[in-house]
């Protein structure tokens, strides 16, 4: 079958004729609807591409992939000696850091919020638990490991009308449980407001150095509350979770990013499901246009498929022509719907355009990923349906009789 021939028949049989405006118009609204169907379902991959990636990353800077909390103790004591044991036993963590970790209540000026007061690990260690990143105002650098000073999210920040360089005040409890007696108010100076876009860190997570909260539950002995683990593949983290608590004879609790996080997880999964469903749908509709395009086509040119029939052209390359047709108008409309959605993909990432609620989302800016595999699998299904429903009106043109169109021309 000569391809030069059946475009060049396919590209005359698209021009001008009787009826060419509804033809045109036509067309127009099935290159219109792919290329609509084609820019919805790469924008939901890409959102929902980008909703996995940024939890993910987020949740595994500052929860870590895996953390490790004694089963027998509110504290572990000699973290660092637990930690260079740990590193040595597997050679898969990549970095393991102690943490302390308080629930209290942080207040100024009469306001008051619920806070969870972590450590963050000081520059000067050379490690960090992502904070450092996401300081969007004063600085991520504590002047000594022992200062009383904090870094709280932007939202906890506005609560509080709380700039950095103000001075606020934390209640917490020494040994970490509801115990009036153990409870200390501790004044700290604020040098640093992050902002990391997860609303569950931004609004109640507020981070110290090691060493002060350390030295607030022992001037002698180093305690932490829990590890934090980062290894070199975060899908094996559930496993090497077992591993190690087996052969603690658990005495350490590993819980890894995915359960700390199961509910966010979860909602992620359960969008990922329906949603490129229901806009698949809406893409496969959206090529149907195109069969009611070439019905078009055929009636207002049934002449011109007569003349072709009796000018002894086989049916075999009539079926290959209005194939040609169809497939066109699907691959340009997928490629203009693929490049809208790669703009907005852009832009997006750039400027933030659209913003959400991070109480319902966990995110406040709605998240994108570009994946080249997104693209050629729209483009790759619009192509192959536009072929398949080719087939019908294909089908009816190859039974045109020429005798009888001519005659009634």
């Amino acid at each position: 079958m000569n391809i030069a021939f059946v475009r060049f028949i396919a590209a005359r049989l698209s021009g001008d004729v009787r009826g060419r405006r509804r033809f045109s118009f036509s067309k127009g609204v099935a290159f219109v609807s792919v290329m609509l169907g084609s820019l919805a379902l790469v924008v939901s991959l890409s959102v929902l591409g980008g909703f996995d990636e940024s939890l993910h990353n987020l949740a595994s800077q500052f929860s870590s992939h895996i953390q490790l909390r004694s089963r027998v103790s509110s504290f572990i004591s000699s973290p660092e000696r637990e930690c260079a044991l740990l590193q040595k036993q597997y050679p898969q963590i990549q970095v393991i850091v102690p943490v302390v970790q308080f629930d209290g209540l942080i207040f100024r000026k009469g306001l008051t919020e619920g806070i969870v007061l972590a450590s963050a690990l000081d520059s000067a260690t050379g490690r960090s638990i992502g904070i450092q990143r996401h300081v969007v105002d004063g600085s991520d650098h504590y002047s000594s490991p022992e200062a009383r000073e904090v870094i709280i999210g932007k939202k906890l920040a506005r609560s509080l009308s709380c700039k950095a360089g103000d001075t606020v005040m934390v209640s917490l409890s020494r040994n970490g449980l509801a115990d009036v007696q153990s409870v200390e108010t501790v004044r700290f100076t604020v040098i640093g407001i992050y902002e990391s876009g997860m609303a569950q860190y931004d609004d109640v997570y507020a981070y110290a150095p090691l060493h002060c909260l350390q030295h607030l539950i022992s001037s002698e002995v180093t305690y932490a509350s829990v590890l934090h683990v980062w290894i070199d593949d975060e899908r094996t983290a559930g496993r090497l979770a077992l591993t190690i608590e087996k052969s603690s004879g658990f005495a350490l609790m590993a819980t890894t990013v995915e359960e700390l996080h199961r509910g966010m997880f979860s909602w992620i999964e359960l969008q990922k499901k329906p949603i490129p469903i229901v806009l698949g749908l809406i893409s496969i509709v959206a090529v149907f246009n195109i069969l009611t395009t070439l019905l078009i086509s055929i009636v207002e040119k049934s002449s011109s498929y007569a003349i072709l029939l009796s000018m002894g052209i086989s049916r075999s390359h009539l079926l290959a022509i209005v194939a040609w047709q169809g497939s066109m108008l699907g691959l340009v409309g997928s490629l203009a719907g693929c490049a809208v959605a790669y703009l907005f993909c852009v832009l997006q990432q750039q400027y933030g355009l659209i913003h959400l609620d991070g109480q319902i989302y966990f995110l406040n800016t709605l998240p994108v990923h570009v994946a080249a595999w997104q693209y050629a699998l729209v483009v790759s299904l619009s192509l192959t349906l536009s072929l398949v429903v080719t087939l019908v009106p294909g089908f009816i043109a190859t039974k045109i009789r020429p005798v009888s169109a001519l005659r009634f021309k």
